[in-house]
């Protein structure tokens, strides 16, 4: 069985006593070719990225929505 390894894109994914969240990262603090080095070392068969390995800087922009109409219930 092999085994692999999703790489850092967006930050890291912590737990507190209740629920999993986010952690914020820079782009700096993921160090994806040390990170892959280091997979590679430990024997991990491959490593993964998301889709969205680049993301703007008005990431929290999003587009608006047209409005559309339900029919009535």
């Amino acid at each position: 069985m092999d085994f692999g390894l999703t790489m850092p894109t967006h930050g890291l994914l912590v737990r507190d006593e209740r629920d999993f969240y986010l952690q914020k990262l820079a782009a700096s603090e993921m160090r994806p070719v040390e990170v892959a080095k280091l997979a590679e070392e430990l024997g991990y068969h491959s490593v993964w990225f998301s889709d969205h390995v680049c993301m703007g800087r008005d990431e929290g922009v999003r587009p608006k929505r047209r409005a559309v109409s339900r029919a009535p219930t």
